[in-house]
């Protein structure tokens, strides 16, 4: 976050100094920016000269890292928040909410891994010595979701301090266009609490692996039963890989079928039996839904920005990212 310091900051009490100490620790652990809106007279300043001389040099640093930045978002202390509720604020990590940790918290992981600015990485790898700067949680499913997402939002209200929350959720579409009762609710939800959030335009998070990766991984020697299943997935329009549900799920009668054969069964929606009218009979015998953790092939190290690009061709997750960077 970028905190700006009008000249009267400086003139605060006791107490509010003390913040301004604690905010610059958080500063100088690389975590926040600090912006000092009169920068010529900050020497001038009794909170200035009471420094060590470390510290007065630190201030410098500070100021002077600024004066080249782009202008972005930034909060006014004393104008949006009092000093000590932004020296409070500073130490909140950023919190990315997601349903799943194992799917999306992974595709969150990816998403900044392959777009992320080097600062957004290393924030998000290494933890800083005055505590974590973002934080990963998982809603355990969609209740849960809202439900973490409402106490989140009350407990920022009840210390007087702005939710630092991002959501990330899958739409669950399962053909262009739908809009899921459970996609639908949490962008309400989030609307009305004015927290940031992306609803992935794809099915779920699986449906952002690339083809490219998914060919590298069917090709391993002890997966040649895959290699059917890969090579009709990317006959796939576009359309269709969007929306084609991923993993597999039970062939009995009676409980949920993935893949293509969630299409065959007679209370299929019409929308959903079009999308896939083109497929011939072979490929569609052999898109039956890959195994439940296939997202874990997205940790591929030769995975390239260009290729999750190919599959991501609405830019979801660059545009998560950028909403990341922007609170962070």
């Amino acid at each position: 976050m970028r905190f700006a310091l009008p000249p009267e900051v400086f003139a605060d009490d006791a107490a509010g100094l003390d913040a301004l100490d604690r905010l610059l620790d958080r500063v100088s652990d690389e975590v926040h920016h600090l912006i000092v809106l009169d920068p010529d007279h900050l020497e001038q300043t009794a909170w200035f000269h009471g420094l060590r001389p470390h510290r007065k040099e630190l201030v410098r640093s500070v100021v002077r890292a600024v004066a080249f930045m782009t202008p972005g978002r930034r909060l006014v202390v004393g104008q949006n928040l009092p000093l000590p509720a932004a020296a409070r604020l500073a130490y909140k990590a950023l919190l990315v909410l997601v349903e799943g940790e194992e799917s999306d918290g992974l595709l969150v992981e990816v998403a900044i891994d392959t777009y992320g600015h080097a600062q957004t990485k290393r924030l998000w790898k290494h933890r800083p010595a005055t505590g974590a700067a973002v934080t990963v949680l998982h809603g355990g499913g969609t209740g849960s979701l809202q439900t973490k997402l409402e106490r989140i939002v009350r407990e920022a209200e009840a210390e007087a301090l702005p939710a630092r929350l991002i959501v990330m959720t899958d739409s669950d579409a399962r053909w262009p266009g739908e809009i899921s009762t459970k996609a639908s609710s949490i962008e309400q939800l989030c609307t009305s609490h004015a927290v940031p959030f992306v609803v992935l335009s794809c099915r779920n998070a699986e449906s952002y692996i690339p083809d490219a990766v998914l060919l590298r991984w069917s090709k391993d020697p002890g997966r040649v039963a895959a290699q059917n299943h890969v090579d009709a997935l990317t006959k796939l329009t576009v359309e269709q890989r969007d929306h084609y549900r991923m993993k597999g799920g039970s062939t009995k009668p009676g409980q949920e079928r993935h893949g293509l054969r969630e299409v065959d069964r007679p209370d299929a929606p019409e929308e959903q039996r079009a999308l896939y009218a083109s497929l011939s009979a072979a490929d569609r015998a052999v898109l039956t839904g890959f195994h439940d953790k296939i997202i874990s092939v997205l940790k591929d190290p030769q995975l390239t920005a260009s290729e999750l690009d190919a599959r991501d061709s609405r830019g979801d997750l660059r545009t998560l990212v950028s909403i990341i960077e922007e609170a962070l």
